[in-house]
C-alpha cells in the first residue's frame, strides 16, 4: 500500500527576516512565543535535508500543530526556511557539513553533541522540549500525548518514582 503525502498547506507563519541565533534575549522570547503549554517541538537540519524538513513541517501543519521550530545548521538552510515561512533559528554550525552526516562518522558524532547543547539552551529558557529527528513523520498531534498528566515530569523530591535495582 502506498501512503499519500499530505498536501502542503501554505505557510501560516510569517517569515522572520532576522531569526534569532542561539544566544540572547531575542532567542528566549522567540522560544517562549512558539511554545504551547510550555512545550516546543524542535528539529534541525542542514540544507542537504531540506526535503525532510518540508515533510516534517507539512505533517505538523496538517495536524494543526504550530509550536515547532527548526534549527538551521547552515546559512543556505536558514535562507530556505525563511523563504518558506518556517519558524527557524540559526544554529551557526557552518563548520559541520553541507552534505550527509554519514552515520557513525566524526561529523555525525559532533552533530550529536550539538543536539545536547541545543536541549540545554532550550531548557535554560524554562520550556519543555520535544526534540525529534527530521525524518519523523507525525500522524497525530504529539502535544496531546506529551501533555498527558501521567507523562509529565514530576517535580518534587522524587518520592513518586520507585527505586530501581539491577
Amino acid at each position: 500500500m502506498t501512503r499519500r503525502r499530505p498536501p502542503r498547506p501554505p505557510p501560516t507563519d510569517r517569515p522572520n527576516p532576522n531569526p534569532p541565533s542561539l544566544r540572547g534575549n531575542s532567542y528566549a522570547s522567540f522560544v517562549r512565543g512558539v511554545a504551547k503549554d510550555n512545550l516546543v517541538m524542535v528539529t534541525w537540519a542542514n540544507f542537504h535535508y531540506l526535503d525532510f524538513v518540508e515533510n516534517w513541517v507539512a505533517h505538523l501543519r496538517a495536524l494543526g500543530v504550530s509550536n515547532f521550530v527548526v534549527g538551521a545548521m547552515d546559512n543556505k538552510m536558514l535562507k530556505a526556511l525563511q523563504e518558506r515561512g518556517i519558524p527557524c533559528f540559526a544554529m551557526n554550525l557552518n563548520t559541520l557539513t553541507l552534505g550527509d552526516f554519514g552515520w557513525g562518522s566524526p561529523t555525525f558524532h559532533k552533530m550529536g553533541r550539538q543536539k545536547i547543547a541545543l536541549i540545554s539552551r532550550f531548557t535554560d529558557f524554562g520550556v519543555d522540549i520535544l526534540l525529534t529527528d527530521v525524518d519523523t513523520a507525525w500522524e497525530r498531534d504529539p502535544n496531546e500525548y506529551v501533555q498527558r498528566p501521567e507523562l509529565r515530569h514530576a517535580e518534587g523530591d522524587g518520592d513518586e518514582i520507585p527505586p530501581r535495582t539491577t
